[in-house]
Formats: C-alpha cells, structure tokens, sequence
C-alpha cells in the first residue's frame, strides 16, 4: 500500500495494491475506492493520479526516459510523455470534475484516529504518541499528524482531510480560476477602451506626420524619423512571439496550455465521470476553456498595437519594457493562481517529505497530443502577427474605432480552427459519444455569446451611424488626428446603454439617423497651447510666419514715420496756440471801457 495520502491507490482501484497506512487496524482495505483509468488513448491527456499505477510506472510501450526538457519530464518508447504543467485551470478542471480528491480526503479522515493506536502487528500508528530520544539524531523523530495543526489551517489533520473529502479544496480552486479569468479580460478590456478613448489621437511621440520644414531642413532625420515609426513596432511585435513561441514557462507552456486544457476536457468527456455526475460541471467547464482558449487570444491580438499606441513613451526601449512586461505577466496568472491555491489550501505536503505540488500538476499525454498542440500553436502565432503586425502600420496613419472588429474576428477564426483542426488529424475520436456533440455546441455557443457581449459592449464604435451624433462618424473615418474625442476620460457602459436604447428603437421602428456626424464641426478640434487656436490654424500659421515676420518689420517703419509726422503736427499746433493767446492779449489792450466784443465762438 506504501506511504501516500490514499494508502495505496494503485492496482487498478484506489486501495487494490495493498492496505491503508500502516498496513493493519481495518482489514486493509480502504474506504472508499477510487477508479483510476488504463494509460490514455494517443489523443487524450489524463492527470498522472487517476491513471493505474502499474500501467504508469511498467507500460507495455516501454519504460519512462527523461527527456532534459522543460515541459517533458519523461518520454516512453511509443511517444506517451508525463508534462508537468502547475497550471490553475488545468488543476481545477480535473479536481471538479472526477471525485479524486474527495475520496482522497475522506480515506485519510477515517484511517486517521487507526493510526493513534498500536497497530495490529505491533508497530506503532503513524499517529501514535511516542517517546523521542532528548538528543535525537538527524534521521528519526516522531510526528503526530492526526492531533497537530495542518500548515497554516488551525485545525487537526483529520479535519483538515475532511475539508478535502467536502471538495472545498477543488472548488475553491473552480472559484480562483474564474476569477483569474475575469482578471484577463478586464486587463485586456481596459486596453481596448484606452484604444478608443485615444481615437483618433496618437500619442506616439515619434509619429510619422512630420512638418515640410522638418523635411526639408533634416531629410534624413525626416526618414529616420518616419522608418522608426513602424519599424521598432514592428521589431517589438516579432520579438514579442519570438518569446511566445520560446521554450520557456510563460512561453510555449501558456500557448500550449489552451490545447492541453481543451483536450484534458475532451478525455474526461469520455469516462465515467463526465458521462454522469459530472455531466454539468463538463459543461461549465467547456465554457470556462473556450472562453480561456478562444476569446482571450481574440482579445490579445488588438491588444499588443494598443499598448503600443497608447503606452508609448516616445523611446522605443521603454515601450518594448512596457510590452514586454505586460505579455510575460498575463501568461503567468495561471501559475501564480496555482501557487496560492496549494498555499493557502496546504497542498504543498501531504507526508513530511512528500512534495504534493508537482504530483498534483502531472500528466499524461498522448503520442498525437503534442501534434495538436503544435498546430493550434502555429495558428495562434500566425494570426497574431500577422494581423497585429497590420495594426501596428494602420494605427501609425489612422486610428480608426472600426479597428474592433479585429476581436469578434479573431474569435470566429480560432474557434472554426478548434472545430476542424482536432478533426482533421484524430478523426472521430475527438467527438466522444453522448458528451462530444454537447461540447462542440456550448463551445459555439459560447462564442456567440461572448461576441454579442463585445458588440453590445462597444456597439457604438462598431456600427458608426447608429449612436450618432453622441458618438460621431468620424471617430470611424477620422478626416484628421487633431480632432478632439467627445467621449470623455471615463464612460463606463453608457455608451453600451445607448446602443441597447438606439437598437430597441429601431426594432420599434424608429427611423435611422439621418445626421452620422462623418463631418466634424470646428468645436471638435484639438485646441493647441496659443489660446485654444485649432491645431491646423496653427499649423497654416507656422507655414507663414516668414512672410508675416517680413510684413510686421515694413509695419514698425510705418510706425515710425507716422510717429514723426505726428509730432511736428504737435508742435505745429502749440506755435499756434502761443500765437492766439499773443493776439488775445493784443485785443484786450486796445478796446475801449464799457465795450463788450461779441462773436460767434469763444475768443480763445
């Protein structure tokens, strides 16, 4: 029976290659016995712990060679592999899905107060209190497992055991996958309402509009200029699935991860599990692995120009840092999920020196699985260079809210490749009878509701008529890059609302919008820093300011002629006012007493 946590789980049924810890106190026979499965068919991945044990460790295609690889630990002779792959969907697809676990932690709950007493050949229970040497030695000792605290959980083992027999540890798994799940998308999400909110600005600093002076004065760091623009994108993007591509952990084991989780699912449709009890947790689990499989790489594929075109900081080193950064920390959210998953739930150790971790992350796959996940690798890659590389020279001219469509697109093709691909190199096997049709029908269904949620989502940026003049035309075909966006710095889902609005009117029969705002009016420009000036009067402005430089100097000589002519008329008029009040006093003198001289105007 040996040593581990369901006391022998080999031999064809948990239990069968001998008794429980200690061998002794029940007859030897567990409590309850877990159907582990025959090696899995070439096309099939099963978890390493419900596969025989004799099977796994003498199969009939020869013995395990280790292969010096990092995503194979071992090969055997007919092309089976045993991956290790600490992956947190992958873990809790198959803990929620077979009953492994549970029968785990309920064998080992029962067996525990057996292994508190003397044992019925006279040894002492693993459990049993014993007396220990004051001075020890480095290889003996005592535990008491049943009556001492598990890891961090303040309870016994055997409490601890029980938790695992109610599933809490596979469900909650179930809940941080989801979670984590949501987490992708909203990172990715929030990159696209950033793509739109910059329509149709571009923030890149090395832009490849340049002024005429500038082409003039410094061609070629006009052209270096220019070249940088799509060049070092370019150079980002392929060096970005080069590391996609690379054997690493965040690598080719997250690409392949989407494979491998998708045929798990399909193996598991064809036992016992999936055929019954587990019927609707397979269905939830096909929605969760087509959204993980297909709609986050549709996501991705916009993703990587809009980090580029809203997160540059104008050096090109730093935005490879910043795109760099972001597509090797999402890959790795399913292994950091993994990792606190098995440390808050204690899954590290399950005896003093047995690591559970990497038992728990094991699997066995098929010789034809690894062609399945090289092909659906190769499909994932292409696309996403190919049209991100597209993007990437599209958002340097124009950048276009239309440019969304790319994602529902993106979703439609990996999902025909999925349906037909798998098909193409296994054949039938692939549709497993009673669970297959129901997979492939919530995996297509899936998609179409995932894809309606973006349209309702971005509606109004899809469809470019339909939320005018709220959302204006022109955001589609931007007529020019200083034009100011009336979307706001945050909106949320308002304009989701208005498209749902703008939609139930038209089902009433409300007519079209006769005005889509493809014409941006002269408020819509971007104002410049000279006192709200439009950007493109103040580029006419900078285009003349020679000539205007030219005019304001003949302006100045003017001035100064016509200030000189006014100053001698100034003086002109003083002479004459000394003169009049000469002649007044004059008139005064020699008029005679009592006459008073009258005119038709003051005399001064």
């Amino acid at each position: 029976g040996g040593d581990g946590m369901m006391g022998g789980y080999g031999g064809g049924g948990r239990g069968g290659g001998g008794g429980g810890r200690g061998g002794g106190g029940r007859g030897g026979e567990p409590y309850l016995t877990f159907p582990t499965y025959d090696l899995p068919q070439p096309n099939e991945v099963l978890p390493a712990v419900i596969v025989s044990l004799p099977q796994l460790l003498n199969p009939d295609g020869g013995s395990w060679t280790k292969t010096g690889k990092n995503d194979y630990i071992a090969r055997r002779s007919d092309g089976s592999l045993l991956q290790i792959t600490p992956d947190i969907y992958i873990f809790s697809q198959w803990a929620s899905i077979t009953r492994y676990l549970a029968d785990l932690g309920i064998n080992n709950a029962v067996e525990n107060p057996y292994q508190s007493v003397q044992q019925d050949d006279g040894s002492p229970g693993l459990n049993e209190p014993q007396p220990a040497s004051v001075y020890g030695n480095g290889t003996s000792g005592f535990m008491i497992n049943w009556l001492g605290c598990r890891c961090s959980w303040p309870v016994t083992q055997m409490m601890w055991y029980q938790a695992l027999g109610c599933q809490l540890h596979s469900w909650a798994a179930v809940v941080v996958a989801v979670l984590t799940l949501f987490l992708e998308i909203a990172l990715l999400d929030g990159l696209l309402t950033g793509l739109v909110r910059q329509a149709p600005h571009k923030t890149r600093k090395y832009s490849i509009e340049n002024t005429q002076n500038q082409a003039r004065d410094d061609p070629i760091g006009y052209v270096w200029q220019n070249t940088e623009a799509i060049v070092l994108p370019l150079v980002i993007l392929l060096l970005v699935i080069g590391t996609a591509f690379g054997n690493s952990p965040v690598g080719t084991q997250y690409i392949q991860s989407h494979a491998l989780l998708r045929i798990q699912l399909r193996s598991l449709a064809s036992r016992y599990e999936g055929q019954t009890y587990a019927y609707c947790t397979l269905v939830f689990w096909c929605v969760v692995t087509t959204v993980k499989g297909v709609i986050v790489p549709a996501y991705i594929v916009v993703a990587i120009p809009a980090i580029i075109v809203i997160g540059s900081s104008g050096t090109a080193l730093q935005d490879a840092i910043i795109v760099f950064l972001i597509f090797r920390f999402i890959p790795a959210f399913s292994q950091f999920a993994y990792s606190i998953v098995f440390f808050v739930g204690c899954l590290g150790f399950y005896t003093p020196n047995t690591p559970l971790f990497g038992v728990l992350s094991a699997y066995v796959v098929g010789a034809r699985v690894p062609v399945t996940q090289l092909s659906m690798t190769y499909v994932y890659l292409w696309w996403t260079l190919g049209v991100s590389a597209l993007l990437v020279v599209l958002t340097q001219y124009t950048l276009s809210t239309l440019l969304l469509w790319v994602v529902p697109i993106s979703a439609f093709y990996f999902e025909i490749c999925w349906q037909a691909i798998p098909w193409c190199i296994d054949g039938p096997s692939v549709c497993p009878p009673h669970t297959g049709p129901c997979l492939s029908l919530t995996s297509i269904g899936t998609v179409l509701l995932c894809t309606s949620l973006f349209v309702v989502r971005y509606g109004c940026f899809l469809f470019p008529c339909v939320c005018a003049p709220e959302v204006p035309g022109w955001l589609a075909f931007p007529p020019s890059t200083d034009l100011l966006s009336p979307l706001g710095e945050t909106w949320g889902f308002k304009y989701s609302a208005l498209f749902l609005e703008r939609l139930a009117g038209l089902w009433d029969g409300a007519d079209w919008p006769h005005d889509c705002a493809f014409e941006p009016d002269a408020s819509n420009y971007a104002p410049s820093g000279l006192g709200g000036t439009p950007q493109h009067v103040v580029s006419f402005m900078a285009e003349n300011i020679v000539a205007q430089g030219t005019q304001a100097q003949a302006q100045g000589a003017a001035l100064e002629a016509l200030r000189g002519l006014v100053e001698q008329q100034a003086s002109q008029m003083e002479q004459q006012a000394s003169q009049i009040a000469a002649l007044q006093a004059q008139m005064g003198a020699a008029a005679p007493a009592g006459t008073e001289y009258r005119t038709g105007y003051p005399l001064w």
